[in-house]
């Protein structure tokens, strides 16, 4: 028996007899939807191609269930994302032992771990969809002070019902040893059908500094500034960034 208070999970994937219920299910509907109550990622792979539709449920709360009715019937549109990524297979995270007493980690994990090594996401961070869709356009720097980054863009909801978009900022460098994208902020944007808004961003520019020497410094003098629907939408907006 290991004596260490490690977390509660022994597996990022749903127990098999989940996987089966699901797998058994959607044979007899395929129009089955799941629904996983989680705070953290879950691993699909083995059971997602067969089901139409998947919803993270986080931990909703006496009204969660008001809210997911409002939600797969479209009352209110699918409007959260993930605020971490999920990978396709836990190899591609850092190692974890919930018995260990002692363990050291980098600091690389998540989607940043995901990008240095060359592994797609099943859904990266930030992703989520929408009973509608959005097109992002004409991204462009508006003010740098210190730390602080001002930006516009424009966003068009090409669907044809109203929805709430979250547009997120993120900056990518080629530094080396450094993330190669990081986000440094996001806005949400409720459009109808067909309705165009620029959209003010305010991002932080602290993520593209390291620390070195007691202090932080640029990691990079120049970075691509990215306004889209998730980390690394190949649809997002992009405008150059100078840095201080």
């Amino acid at each position: 028996m290991g004596t260490a208070e490690g977390g509660d999970r022994a597996s990022l994937r749903l127990r098999p007899i989940d996987e089966a219920i699901i797998k058994a299910t959607a044979q007899a509907n395929p129009r089955t939807i799941v629904v996983v109550v989680t705070a953290g990622a879950v691993i699909t792979e083995d059971w997602r191609s067969q089901v139409p539709t998947l919803l993270i449920g986080w931990y909703s709360g006496v009204e969660g269930g008001h809210a997911l009715a409002d939600v797969l019937t479209g009352t209110v549109d699918a409007s959260g994302r993930l605020p971490y990524s999920i990978p396709t297979t836990e190899e591609h995270l850092p190692y974890f032992d919930r018995d260990a007493s002692s363990i050291t980690y980098d600091r690389w994990f998540g989607q940043r771990l995901l990008d240095r090594d060359g592994h797609p996401a099943a859904f990266p961070l930030g992703y989520g969809l929408s009973y509608t869709s959005f097109e992002t356009t004409e991204l462009s720097v508006t003010g740098v002070s210190g730390e602080s980054l001002a930006a516009s863009v424009r966003v068009t909801n090409t669907g044809s019902r109203d929805g709430r978009h979250v547009v997120q900022l993120y900056a990518t460098t080629t530094a080396e040893d450094f993330p190669t994208r990081v986000l440094i902020g996001f806005t949400p944007v409720h459009l109808e059908p067909g309705q165009t808004a620029t959209v003010t961003l305010e991002g932080s520019l602290r993520p593209l500094q390291r620390w070195a020497d007691g202090g932080f410094s640029w990691a990079a003098a120049e970075a691509t500034l990215e306004a889209g629907a998730f980390s690394g939408d190949p649809n997002a907006s992009t405008a150059a960034l100078h840095l201080p």
